[in-house]
């Protein structure tokens, strides 16, 4: 291979490489946590039910298998944030921002009060008075059309200070839901969780309160958080790089390996540019033809040669030594001799011309 060869070769492999890098760093990394509730949960306490719901109700649904954080939070469709714990600044600040841009968001359940503070602009505080087993509509909206009541058999706390929030489902012992507006957008805050769970969305009339909940205000789709960012995961430094980046760096290092290996000084001689053949004995042939002319007994001389042509037929053709000049002249071209070759070997070499054929009918059998 030649070195420019080699060039070629080893910057197309860089080349990949950084391909390699771009397209890796492009996929999302399964990084974070999980909330605590998931719409793929099928246990008492998952909302896998809701999001079946939902899909025979002619809602489309996906689910974000990233960090709000990460981007891509589109404000068409309902946003589905239940039972969060604390998020990160950084998650806050995007559901945030998809609010105020005109999103709609349903969050609450066990979520931190603080986080729903960051992200709705309103604090509700729970209440102190003994829980109801159900609530009721407060005002006819879109999330309480059609509802007469929704159980709450939950650990769950209801809410009795909505603050800013404009309270539409509940009762004397508090609020489980309220409203409250963002910039362009809206948040419908949950208290609990608990009546869109598969253990009791079939009670009273907790399926309608789950569709309503998502297609109030003529929202036709729906995306239900899967993934949450870790508190200083990835944060400053190498760290905050994607995952895929490491392996891409490991490539390129060798590829960078095999560029230096291609510009180093290859130990012994330079390979050739063409194929090295045998030296031809065209030459030598004919010298040793006129050699056996000039003898004083040419037939003598020559009929080693002789000979060891007819053999040399014989073993190239794969049959016994020929009998007649007929034979002779057929395992002969079988064997490749040209035929006036082939027909000086029949008789005792006389001429020098026959002997000069009979040397070259022996280099050619002897190849």
């Amino acid at each position: 291979m030649s070195p420019s060869t080699r060039s070629r070769l080893a910057w197309g492999l860089l080349g990949l490489v950084i391909v390699a890098i771009v397209f890796g760093s492009l996929r999302p990394q399964p990084s974070g946590r999980t909330p605590e509730t998931s719409s793929l949960g099928q246990d008492r306490d998952g909302l896998a039910g809701w999001a079946n719901l939902l899909r025979s109700a002619g809602v489309d649904l996906d689910r974000l298998q990233r960090p709000p954080s990460s981007g891509g939070l589109d404000p068409g469709p309902t946003v589905v944030a239940l039972d969060l714990g604390s998020l990160t600044g950084a998650d806050e600040q995007a559901l945030a921002d998809f609010v105020s841009a005109g999103g709609r968001l349903i969050i609450g359940g066990a979520t931190d009060p603080a986080t729903i503070e960051a992200v709705a602009g309103v604090r509700p505080t729970d209440t102190t008075l003994p829980r109801p087993p159900s609530s009721r509509p407060l005002l006819p909206v879109g999330e309480t059309r059609g509802i007469e009541e929704v159980t709450i058999d939950g650990a769950g706390a209801l809410w009795s200070r909505p603050g800013r929030a404009l309270p539409v489902l509940g009762g004397l012992g508090g609020d489980l839901l309220v409203l409250a507006s963002r910039g362009e957008g809206e948040v419908a805050l949950i208290s609990d969780s608990a009546p869109l769970t598969n253990g009791q969305l079939a009670s009273a009339d907790n399926a309608l309160f789950a569709i309503n909940l998502v297609t109030a205000g003529g929202h036709d789709d729906v995306v239900f958080l899967q993934r949450l960012a870790l508190a200083g995961e990835r944060s400053e430094g190498l760290a905050a790089l994607p995952g895929a980046w490491s392996w891409g760096f490991a490539l390129l290092l060798l590829a960078g390996l095999v560029l230096i290996a291609s510009r180093l000084r290859r130990l012994g001689p330079a390979d050739g540019t063409a194929r090295q053949l045998a030296q031809p004995r065209t030459g030598y042939v004919d010298a040793m033809a006129r050699i056996l002319a000039r003898s004083n007994d040419l037939g003598d001389a020559a009929e080693p040669v002789r000979r060891a042509a007819i053999d040399g037929i014989a073993r190239r053709s794969g049959e016994p030594l020929a009998t007649d000049a007929d034979m002779l002249a057929a395992q002969a071209a079988r064997a490749g001799v040209p035929a006036d070759e082939a027909a000086v070997l029949g008789d005792r070499v006389e001429q020098p011309e026959s002997a000069i054929k009979a040397a070259r009918a022996l280099a050619r059998v002897r190849r």
